[in-house]
């Protein structure tokens, strides 16, 4: 876009804006003043300059900000290129205590509020300030917003000059604003801004048009090109908030992008990018391209990257760039390098495998690493080869996904996955041979899917009326960015997010007649996916025989051998015959919705007419068979959990973290023993990414023989389930059984720091398992070196690197837990960093650490329910989270520990030597194993001994005071869950 310089400002030249402000702005309640705008301007070249004036009129209100910014721009002798006007629409009053537990539970830079430092609104901030001005960004190591107290007085000196220090403290008052606004192009066009949400700040588009898409794909394509040097070179990127080149560069990236502007140009036509265009394939194919001679002597070329190295990738995209190009201009010249580059590529791969080298070293052309590399092609493929398997895995590709498409913050590519999957569902409709494969997508979520990612990348766009805040708007005006890492703005960014509004355009092009395909099967009711069993899949599962047979086309979702975790469409468990797996028949016949059909050992002795019965020989082995029946079925990956403690805690944290690569899996109900792993593996869908399965000591060798984990995180090795005569080894032979059901070359997780530790690791080794080791020992490759409980702030050494990154629930125990969820998603070959992401909002399970504010006659009181099970290493572990803990008082309520064997009043009495030398103030126990340990403790420590959890339950009603921070923890036969449910009912939120 043209650089049209404004007339200076006046009333005149603003009346559209005015008007477009006044009709849309509304007067503040009381106490506040009645009227708040911002005025922001721009030349362009220099972030914005921002004034606001508060009166109890709009008019009154206009004419004191448009003077003020007409002084400034006069000073400065500048004229405004933007002009945006922003007015104050609601007002939450707060002090820094809150908002700063607001950032802390707000993802990095997604804080969409603005601030006022008092009631007059004598010095106040538009969000966008904030965010430009980096007075909310602590950093790419800490995932949340933060108060960065320097940023934050630099540009307030700056804005307010003379106004004096700001007062950070926690009881500082602060006021929250959610605003409004209009902007002035430099063209005369208006636009309304939008005030809440993800759209907040930038113009609103009522509908997302051709003409919108293609004024995208111009400005976008603009940029791309006015970052290509004479010399070919792109500007790699910048961080806009202080205007930072990006000095790096990669040369994939350089050819994709190159790419995309050709498919841009294919569009616009426009002259400049295909000069830039050219300048970027000259030097892409004069200096970033390779020619060689291979060993058998044949001509191959390579696309060679900073550092020396050789990518598959490099190569592909470089031919695609190439490809492209000749086709939109014509052109046959670049047919032989094109041909050389494929030679690279087949020299990447093994002609016996058909493995490819995913890297070489140059020019040695030596094997850096090796991997499978599977693309995204089916939508290319189906053109040439409309096969049945290709067209169901283009659309099994995104059916269970449309919710993470629909919803997934980051990730620009997603718009043009789903874009080449719309191709593949109309290619399909036009064969008629293919059209029942429709009913595995449903075309109508699909739809929806795809529009709101459309619409959503609109917000990852440098708009001017964003872009006018930051140090040097022109240099970024156009492009996209990626908000968590600072609005880093990069041409790899930009060209995805390019890519996907090109194919949109398409679809928008043909969208009438996809929506009429959408509602014809919408309309003729075509059935949801069918489920992952068929009668045939049963029974040749169990190798049972249908009494009484579904009906045609009959399904069901998985299986069910516990009531309380029945699902809609499961086949069930009946327990016939003296048998000890399933339900009853009389609790079965009282299931609303009634199950898909039933399994049992004995039909003579279930009445349940209308459902269709499975008999089986023995209804426990049948339970087995469907579970390695789904195992050998599965095609995404297996990640297995066991250890002493915090299992299922790990398991909900691994599956949280792996949320990032699509749909994941985890053990239901604590179903951790070899029938319960059996109905999980026979309720997971067999194409699910990442299944997460709790694996349990009792018969160990079954479970791990079923479930093969690709992946095993072992945690540690504690007292307990300790019999008479077992000892820790044995639970830690007993335990590395779970390596068993893994192949050799999978990978071991193993918790360096635990005893054992040598134990587990020969069990390991001898199954040629790879290692990897995580924990605070020196010799972990995943290493913790400290943990803030208070930011709750990772500090670890993972291989080749140091990180900070914050996780969402607190402990000591919980920054390990981390580690080895780390350690599983690079052994699965992923990248760390969505999985840091993720594991900054995973938050505590109920009874595991699950943190609690409760209002107990009127005191504020914190309670840290970790009362589901209790053993001497996660005790510990829990007193450790208690002492770091910041409250009037720490409070620990003790129940005892179960099956620790004959040293159990041992392991309790250890207790009081741990709490002395903590920080806790009181400890209130019961249960006849704490004797020992209460002579221990010292007076000063001492709630009370109760000798029931009733009257336990009384004094700590009477006892608990404004502020308290209270422990629970003790092995579920002690029932101490039972006195936080009684909290829990008779307290109120805090």
């Amino acid at each position: 876009m043209g650089a049209m310089v404004m007339q200076p400002l006046s009333a005149d030249a603003l009346d559209g804006l005015a008007k477009l402000a006044r009709d849309n702005c509304r007067a503040l309640p009381a106490p506040f003043p009645g009227f708040v705008l911002f005025f922001s301007a721009s030349d362009g070249k220099n972030r914005a300059t921002v004034v606001h004036a508060v009166a109890r009129t709009f008019d009154e209100a206009w004419r004191k900000g448009l003077a003020a910014l007409r002084d400034l721009f006069e000073k400065r002798r500048g004229r405004p290129r933007w002009v945006r006007i922003d007015w104050v629409e609601k007002v939450t009053p707060s002090n820094w205590r809150d908002v700063r537990a607001l950032l802390s539970a707000t993802k990095r830079n997604y804080f969409r509020f603005g601030l006022a430092l008092d009631a007059d609104f004598g010095r106040a901030f538009l969000e966008q300030e904030l965010n430009a001005n980096a007075m909310l960004y602590g950093g790419n190591a800490i995932e949340n917003a933060v108060l960065n107290e320097r940023n934050f007085g630099l540009y307030a000196a700056s804005r307010f000059p003379g106004g004096g220090g700001i007062d950070f403290g926690d009881e500082a008052a602060v006021f929250i604003l959610q605003t409004g606004g209009a902007f002035r192009d430099d063209d005369g066009s208006l636009s309304r801004l939008g005030s809440s949400g993800l759209d907040a700040g930038r113009r609103t588009i009522d509908a997302l048009g051709e003409s919108d898409v293609l004024s995208l794909i111009r400005r976008s394509s603009g940029y791309l090109a006015k970052q290509v040097l004479d010399d070919g070179a792109f500007v790699y990127g910048y961080h806009p908030c202080f205007g930072r080149r990006i000095d790096t560069y990669n040369t994939l990236r350089h050819a994709s992008t190159t790419y995309a502007m050709v498919e841009a140009w294919e569009v616009t036509g426009n002259a400049e990018l295909k000069a830039a265009i050219d300048r970027a394939l000259r030097r892409l194919c004069d200096e970033l391209i390779w020619r060689v001679v291979l060993p058998d002597g044949s001509a191959a070329a390579f696309l060679v990257d900073t550092g020396g190295e050789i990518k598959l990738g490099g190569n592909a995209v470089a031919i695609l760039a190439l490809a492209k190009y000749s086709t939109v201009a014509r052109t046959d010249n670049f047919n032989r390098l094109m041909a050389e580059l494929a030679e690279g590529i087949c020299f990447m791969q093994d002609r016996r495998s058909g493995a490819f080298r995913h890297v070489l070293a140059f020019p040695s052309l030596e094997t850096k690493a090796a991997f499978h590399w599977l693309a995204y092609c089916a939508n290319e493929l189906t053109r040439v080869r409309p096969k049945d398997e290709y067209f169901r895995f283009a659309l099994r590709n995104v059916a269970d996904y449309l919710d993470f498409v629909a919803n997934r913050i980051t990730i620009p590519t997603l718009l043009e996955l789903m874009t080449a999957t719309r191709e593949i569902v109309q290619r399909i409709d036009g064969l008629p041979q293919f059209r029942h494969l429709l009913a595995e997508l449903d075309l109508a979520r699909f739809e929806s899917a795809l529009e709101k990612r459309a619409r959503y990348l609109l917000n990852g766009h440098f708009w001017p009326e964003f872009a006018m805040f930051f140090r040097n708007p022109e240099r970024i005006e156009g492009s996209f960015f990626i908000r968590h890492h600072a609005f880093r703005v990069r041409i790899d960014d930009v060209e995805h997010y390019l890519s996907g509004f090109i194919a949109y355009r398409r679809y928008l092009q043909d969208r009438d007649a996809f929506r009429r395909l959408v509602r014809e099967y919408t309309k003729a009711g075509t059935p949801p996916p069918a489920g992952s069993w068929s009668a045939e899949h049963v029974a040749a599962a169990t190798g049972g025989r249908w009494v009484e047979p579904p009906p045609q086309n009959w399904a069901a979702t998985g299986l069910s051998i516990f009531a309380p975790a029945m699902q809609p469409g499961n086949l069930v468990v009946v327990r016939t015959g003296g048998g000890k797996v399933g339900m009853l028949p009389q609790v079965v016949g009282r299931m609303r919705p009634p199950p898909a059909g039933v399994i049992a050992g004995n039909p003579s002795e279930v009445d349940l007419p209308g459902l269709p019965l499975l008999a089986v020989e023995d209804a426990g082995e049948a339970v087995l068979a469907m579970g390695r029946y789904a195992r050998d079925r599965m095609t995404g990956k297996v990640i297995g959990v066991t250890g002493s403690a915090g299992k299922t805690t790990t398991v909900a944290m691994t599956a949280h973290a792996l949320c990032a690569w699509g749909p994941v899996r985890k053990s239901a109900h604590n179903a951790n023993l070899p029938h319960g792993v059996a109905w999980n593996l026979a309720s997971i869908p067999w194409d699910t990414p990442h299944v997460v399965l709790e694996l349990a000591v009792g018969r160990m060798a079954v479970s791990a023989r079923m479930a093969r984990p690709d992946v095993a995180i072992f945690m540690n090795v504690m007292p307990a389930h300790l019999g008479e005569k077992s000892t820790l080894g044995d639970i830690a032979r007993t335990k590395s059984a779970i390596f068993l059901g893994m192949s050799e070359g999978s990978c071991a997780v193993i918790n360096r720091d635990m005893s054992e530790w040598e134990t587990v690791l020969a069990a390991a080794k001898g199954r040629k398992l790879d290692v990897i080791a995580y924990g605070s020992d020196p010799e972990s490759a995943f290493r913790l070196l400290d943990f803030d409980p208070e930011s709750r702030e990772v500090h670890a050494l993972l291989p080749g690197r140091k990180m900070r990154y914050r996780i969402g629930a607190s402990g000591r125990h919980m920054a390990l837990n981390s580690l080895a969820v780390l350690a599983a998603v690079s052994a699965l070959g992923h990248d760390l960093e969505p999985a840091l992401e993720q594991l900054s909002t995973f938050a505590a399970l109920p009874g595991r650490g699950e943190e609690l504010r409760l209002a107990i006659g009127g005191r504020s009181v914190r309670m840290i329910d970790d009362a589901y099970n209790a053993n001497p290493g996660s005790m510990t572990a829990a007193l450790d989270r208690l002492d770091k803990e910041k409250g009037a008082r720490r409070i620990a309520v003790l129940g005892e520990m179960a099956e620790l064997g004959p040293e159990a009043a041992i392991y309790h009495t250890r207790l009081a030597r741990t709490i002395e030398c903590s920080s806790i103030d009181k400890v209130y126990v019961t249960g006849a194993l704490y004797a020992d340990f209460w002579r221990e403790l010292s007076d000063r420590r001492k709630g009370v001994y109760a000798d029931s959890l009733e009257a336990l339950r009384d004094v700590l009603n009477d006892e608990l005071a404004e502020g308290d921070v209270v422990l629970f923890k003790g092995s579920h036969s002690t029932r101490v869950h039972e006195l936080v449910s009684w909290f829990r009912t008779h307290a109120t939120a805090a």
